[in-house]
């Protein structure tokens, strides 16, 4: 059988069993040190299991740093990393129980999407039956099954960006990390899949960190944002709360130009539609 023929018949078996699961997590005076300069200073963060929160900020504000330390991609020069409630700090990436998704979609180009999506799971020795059956979930869920047996080089880059969130899917974790993962499509692709994440939070119950420079993006779907500058957090709140009482000139400035370049765009997308 192929992957294409397995589909129809495996979505039931896969992780639905288990349950919602969500870790939160929490950080005291975390510092990140890059030679001289702190790519994370002194961050205080709680974010409550089961919720969304997004990280926005402009360029080098520490938001995929601060990804990558709660992934335990990179270490930590002071303070502690908490997840699910126990230490973390000195826990190896792969014994983290959480997923990852990228930018760039690191995809490997020699597999085929269905062997893409199954080789995390391969990885730890799971039971064929399962992988296929979490592969199959996934693709579904990402309305991708008919890509399965395709290479990602044959896919456009909004197929292959659902292929890396299906790849995070099949993992099932409690904790998923989104490293600015739609910030190389066009807009129309960022909109259909902005969707796709929110709906995936909801269905998965799941904890999402979702590092974006998009603050509408960030304001549409989120719990709570944080806005970050220079490797701290100026203020985490509610999308509502930093529209209208933001915590200082910063966080007001960085609002007030997200919305005026916003309107701008749509005033153009307008006008292009009616010249």
């Amino acid at each position: 059988m192929t992957p294409i023929e397995l589909y129809p018949h495996a979505a039931s078996a896969a992780w639905s069993d288990t349950g919602p699961r969500a870790s939160s997590v929490s950080l005291r005076g975390v510092t990140r040190r890059l030679g001289q300069a702190q790519a994370l200073a002194d961050i205080d963060l709680d974010i409550a299991a089961g919720e969304f929160v997004a990280l926005v900020g402009p360029s080098g504000c520490g938001k995929s740093t601060l990804l990558r330390v709660i992934a335990g991609v990179e270490d930590i020069d002071a303070g502690e990393v908490r997840i699910a409630g126990a230490p973390a700090s000195d826990v190896p990436a792969k014994a983290r129980d959480l997923a990852m998704v990228f930018q760039s979609y690191a995809l490997y180009p020699h597999l085929t999407v269905f062997r893409n999506l199954a080789l995390p799971l391969e990885v730890r020795r799971l039971e064929r039956a399962e992988v296929e059956a979490r592969v199959a979930q996934a693709a579904g869920m990402l309305d991708i099954a008919y890509l399965l047996n395709r290479r990602p080089g044959l896919l456009s880059g909004g197929q292959r960006q659902r292929v890396a969130l299906a790849r995070a899917l099949v993992r099932a974790a409690p904790l998923y990390l989104l490293d600015e993962p739609l910030s190389s499509l066009d807009a129309r692709q960022r909109a259909e899949l902005r969707g796709e994440i929110a709906r995936l939070h909801r269905t998965l119950g799941a904890t999402f960190l979702y590092a974006t420079h998009d603050l509408g993006e960030a304001l549409a779907m989120a719990d709570r944002v944080a806005v970050m500058r220079d490797g701290r957090i100026e203020q985490m709140a509610t999308p509502d709360t930093l529209r209208h009482a933001p915590a200082n000139a910063f966080v007001a400035d960085f609002i007030g130009q997200q919305a005026s370049s916003l309107a701008a765009a749509m005033q153009e997308a307008r006008a292009g539609k009616l010249q």
